[in-house]
């Protein structure tokens, strides 16, 4: 027996809350102090950092799909969808490159995030298991190639994407892919996961119980292979820096938080 659906028009409770969680906690991240009075990790910081940005990259991806349809995609005429997605990437870029312009004091997402939704437009026809498939390789491996194709660049994360990037194009697509704060490279992995949550059919009750039990496992399993690797000397691979990694706990939690 089927577990029961939500309407069509009905919203997506557990989406609009992971995108409140997401919002809220990059903002306690970029307004709120990281250390206290004492010199330690406030819990927002503990709690968001590194977390809040990948819950909204996956959102990203999920936002993506259900604007083509959902678990039924609506993908014709394709050269439409894809002006559509293209155009909102355009956008979302553009404001991106003109908030850097300002040289703010906080790492600036929106122009990576760009990038982003035009490079996930072609895993909007995949399925969602062909997807799921693609991100877990793309999340061992990218890390990988990104590590051995830095390593004869100069180091990171280096200049914020702006307007005036675009007069050397070399350094911006380097700083988008590779060496800045959200390295295309890496992240795009996020967006894979998004986009396979988004093609599931989210308002069953049984998909979310999956989703919610998946994420957990997933992130526990991650950080429990993380523990092992670093105990026997792989330390090194994080103190390169945080763009050589994406770990799959983030991913985890944030495919469940978008069933709590």
């Amino acid at each position: 027996m089927s577990s029961p659906a939500v309407p069509a028009s009905a919203r997506l409770v557990g989406v609009d809350l992971a995108r409140a969680v997401a919002l809220l906690g990059m903002m306690s991240v970029h307004v709120l102090p990281e250390l206290d009075a004492a010199e330690a990790v406030t819990p927002a910081y503990l709690v968001f950092a590194g977390r809040a940005a990948a819950l909204f990259a996956v959102l990203a991806g999920t936002g993506l799909a259900l604007m083509t349809g959902g678990a039924r995609p609506r993908l014709r005429p394709a050269r439409a969808v894809a002006a559509s997605v293209l155009t909102r990437a355009a956008v979302v870029a553009l404001v991106g490159l003109l908030l850097g312009q300002l040289s703010p004091p906080v790492a600036v997402i929106l122009t990576n995030y760009g990038l982003l939704f035009a490079l996930a437009l072609p895993a909007l026809w995949l399925r969602a298991r062909t997807l799921a498939v693609l991100a877990a390789v793309w999340v061992v491996g990218a890390p990988l190639v990104s590590h051995l194709a830095r390593s004869s660049l100069p180091p990171g994360p280096g200049e914020q994407p702006s307007l005036s990037l675009l007069a050397h194009p070399v350094v911006l697509a380097r700083a988008l892919t590779l060496t800045g704060y959200y390295p295309a490279l890496q992240w795009i992995a996020y967006l894979l996961v998004g986009v396979a949550v988004g093609r599931l059919a989210l308002g069953r009750a049984r998909t979310a119980a999956w989703l919610l039990g998946g994420g957990v496992t997933l992130a526990v399993l991650t950080r429990l292979t993380s523990d092992v690797l670093l105990r026997q000397g792989l330390a090194a691979l994080r103190a390169a820096g945080p763009a050589d990694l994406v770990p799959g706990g983030p991913t985890g939690e944030a495919v469940a938080r978008l069933q709590l």
